[in-house]
């Protein structure tokens, strides 16, 4: 009998344990740690993350294989105008992501990704009203019947599209904050409050139908495509969704996540059997004319050109 390997084996083999528990919880906490590091927070405007379609639609790009950006969180802001919004974004001040549309000071400033998100229905407006303010909007056909019969708009004082209407000659009303327009339309303060067609049924779930009608016969169309925007140094970002939006154009992800969210309501609304209005925006961008005509919505796509 090999006493001297008998009384040596359990030294030997507390000491085999020992290191293997030691390799464990090296392990183990070196994960955590490397899980910890590649998470990183995005942080999205309040609306933009309340909107169901933005955060399908970036979630989407972001995980494809391709991209490098690594394990992320999507997180809200707090409540801010679109005026504070791009401030902070420019300022790179805890924002990292805004959907907006643009005007030359944000492009001067920030930097968006020329795909349009919703397919350009961000420009595709139909009138919410005061109940029973049905009057003024009888016989509406052209834009000069709208002139004529002296009807004001509700708008955001930092909306790009509040100059596009008013370059057509429309009367417009502002408020510095959302939400005052539905209590300011509710008491008459103006006739129409010009709802995008992406976000009217989001919006009467939010602040309530009570008082209010949708307009039936006509609908207000111009050129405004919905933009990720960004930090212009946040490249990595940046390049991140700008490759997954290509890909996803490129296999018609894009196509079929946008038909999913808007066809619906398309229909709900009768928008292709509504007498249309365009308007023309004497200010666009060469950014929106750079924007491929292929990525706006089939009944769109007639009436914008690339230039």
């Amino acid at each position: 009998m090999d006493l001297g390997n008998k009384y040596k084996s359990p030294n030997v083999n507390s000491k085999k344990c020992k290191l293997v528990v030691f390799l464990l919880v090296l392990f183990v906490y070196t994960s955590i740690n490397i899980a910890q590091e590649k998470t990183q927070n995005i942080v999205i405007g309040y609306k933009s993350f309340h909107e169901k379609h933005t955060r399908q639609l970036l979630h989407h790009v972001l995980d494809y294989p391709v991209n490098k950006f690594g394990h992320y969180k999507l997180l809200e802001s707090y409540s801010l105008t679109q005026g504070r919004a791009f401030s902070e974004l420019a300022n790179h001040s805890g924002l990292d992501i805004v959907t907006a549309a643009p005007s030359l000071s944000r492009e001067k400033s920030t930097h968006a990704i020329p795909i349009p998100i919703n397919r350009g229905l961000l420009g595709v407006r139909i009138c919410l009203l005061q109940k029973g303010n049905t009057g003024k909007f009888k016989r509406i056909e052209t834009l000069q019947d709208i002139i004529d019969n002296k009807i004001v708009f509700g708008q955001g004082e930092h909306w790009p599209d509040t100059q596009i209407l008013k370059a057509n000659g429309l009367r417009v009303f502002t408020s510095p904050l959302h939400v005052n327009l539905h209590k300011m339309l509710r008491a008459g303060r103006f006739d129409c409050f010009p709802r995008a067609i992406s976000e009217l049924d989001d919006e009467l779930k939010q602040y309530g139908s009570e008082g209010l009608e949708v307009e039936g016969s006509f609908a207000i169309v111009y050129k405004l495509p919905l933009f990720f925007w960004f930090n212009s140094e946040n490249n990595a970002l940046i390049e991140s969704v700008h490759s997954g939006l290509l890909k996803s154009v490129a296999d018609r992800s894009y196509h079929n996540i946008n038909r999913q969210s808007f066809e619906a309501i398309i229909k709900k609304y009768n928008v292709e059997s509504r007498n249309i209005i365009y308007l023309n925006n004497p200010n666009e961008s060469e950014l929106v004319k750079s924007t491929d005509r292929k990525l706006w919505h089939p009944m769109l796509q007639k009436h914008f050109k690339t230039e």
